[in-house]
């Protein structure tokens, strides 16, 4: 029952040791408790192919020639993901309505789905419903979304299973900045979200 979630937590925990050996991506802008931070390098994203709310295929074409902001997150999470995406909805809506006429009215933000099994569109779209219009939520095969996972070495993992047996899955509660070209460029917590828009929406 719980096979998609595991195979997220294996590559997961392999996604641990990947950023323990490429620590030097980080410039040293980045603050102590790591809730915000610029990478040295672009990382481009693998191709990948997931499914939105109303079950249409999103793939890495969807990336391309607008700015994007990607939290990973799932429909029975508790406060922690509401949490982060009122930040971040509360974050695009300001920024959209200061700056009319600026690529804000580009940017996209996405929440992808740590629970593939139980976060079909349907649930995904009831669930993403107070956070509209600016993020849209996103799931998939249980094998795509680990990769995206092990990508961002975002280290989620089951913790517990409360009493009605819905897993706890622990994971950061931040936003990762793809560029337009598709590819990683940073990753702020939501109350950080103005440090990394500085430095890269408006980057010369």
């Amino acid at each position: 029952m719980l096979l998609g979630i595991l195979l997220i937590v294996l590559l997961s925990l392999a996604g641990y040791g990947y950023l323990a050996r490429e620590t030097d991506r980080w410039k040293s802008k980045q603050n102590g408790q790591n809730e915000f931070a610029i990478l040295s390098q672009p990382v481009t994203l693998d191709s990948f192919l997931l499914l939105d709310e109303n079950g249409d295929k999103v793939g890495v074409e969807a990336l391309l020639g607008r700015w994007t902001l990607i939290t990973l997150g799932y429909t029975r999470c508790g406060e922690q993901c509401p949490v982060t995406l009122v930040e971040g909805r509360e974050f695009l809506a300001g920024q959209k309505q200061a700056n009319p006429s600026s690529p804000w009215q580009q940017v996209q933000a996405w929440m992808i789905s740590l629970d593939p099994r139980h976060d079909q569109p349907v649930q995904l779209r009831e669930f993403m419903a107070p956070f509209k219009p600016e993020i849209v939520g996103l799931t998939g095969a249980s094998a795509a979304l680990s990769r995206m996972v092990h990508f961002f070495s975002a280290g989620s993992r089951v913790v517990k299973m409360n009493h009605d047996g819905v897993p706890v899955i622990a994971h950061p509660s931040v936003w990762y900045l793809i560029n337009p070209e598709g590819q990683w460029v940073a990753f702020a917590a939501g109350s950080h979200l103005a440090e990394i828009s500085y430095m890269i929406l408006n980057k010369n």
